[in-house]
């Protein structure tokens, strides 16, 4: 079971302390209710079924000899979260001597390698249905989905939001949306707006797509647009974590289709 991946290193340091406390000869109730004190939900999940599996499978296992195998997975694991890998994704020409990923592969791997968390953040998203399919797969799979898109007003209601009130219901039945609230941008001195002009998505922390395509069939196909796909390092989870504060400041907030 791939706790140490799956859970943050604060909360595997949290469930070793609670095992340390734990007597050899507890019982089977005593060592399941340890993932009573794990938050968010998800991570407590994946911690019951650990302790589920220990308790029934091997209960030859002591309670601090379990905290210890955790702890090393879990620092094993943030080692190599925090080995860095940049990649460079282009769609468009060709030039003689290079070759790049396209840009629908980068962001497919991205989609199917989320295990915990998914942030997507575009201006348009239409005619994707690879993309659509892989998110949709994602929230089956329980991870937890986060698309923050341009607000109706400021995109016509075209673009993600036509997409999203016309064909979307798979996508939106798996998906938290957010949008960038008008009233919430900063304006020039003729009152003008400010853009959601951001594109990248994240998951798990650990991986990052930052690139100038929007989710569309051109940007996707036809169009010249390049990016980078960076795994492991510190940046994923800045922008995780950044995402997440707007979120939690009310800047960008969720919105009902």
């Amino acid at each position: 079971m791939e706790t140490g991946s799956e859970v943050p290193l604060s909360i595997i340091e949290l469930v070793c302390c609670a095992l340390r406390e734990l007597p050899d000869d507890a019982g089977s109730h005593e060592k399941i209710a340890i993932s009573s004190k794990v938050n968010p939900s998800r991570s407590r999940e994946t911690v019951r079924k650990l302790l589920e599996v220990w308790s029934e499978n091997r209960p030859d296992v002591s309670p601090s000899q379990l905290s210890w195998a955790l702890m090393a997975g879990a620092y094993a694991d943030e080692v190599f979260r925090e080995r860095e890998s940049v990649e460079l994704v282009w769609t468009g020409p060709t030039s003689k001597g290079t070759a790049f990923r396209r840009t629908d592969q980068a962001l497919l791997e991205l989609i199917e390698s989320a295990r915990v968390s998914l942030i997507i953040v575009t201006f348009a998203a239409y005619k994707i249905p690879s993309i659509a399919d892989a998110i949709v797969k994602a929230g089956k799979r329980n991870v937890e989905i986060l698309l923050v898109i341009e607000s109706k007003e400021t995109s016509a209601g075209h673009y993600a939001h036509k997409e999203l009130a016309s064909g979307g219901n798979q996508l939106r039945s798996v998906a938290k949306i957010y949008t960038w609230p008008v009233e919430k941008r900063q304006t020039d001195s003729m009152g003008n707006y400010g853009s959601l002009h951001a594109k990248c998505a994240l998951a798990d922390g650990r991986m990052a797509f930052i690139s100038s395509a929007n989710l569309t069939e051109y940007a996707l196909n036809i169009n010249m647009e390049m990016g980078v796909l960076i795994k492991g390092g510190t940046l994923p989870g800045q922008m995780h974590s950044h995402f997440h504060g707007l979120i939690r400041d009310g800047i960008v907030e969720e919105i009902e289709f």
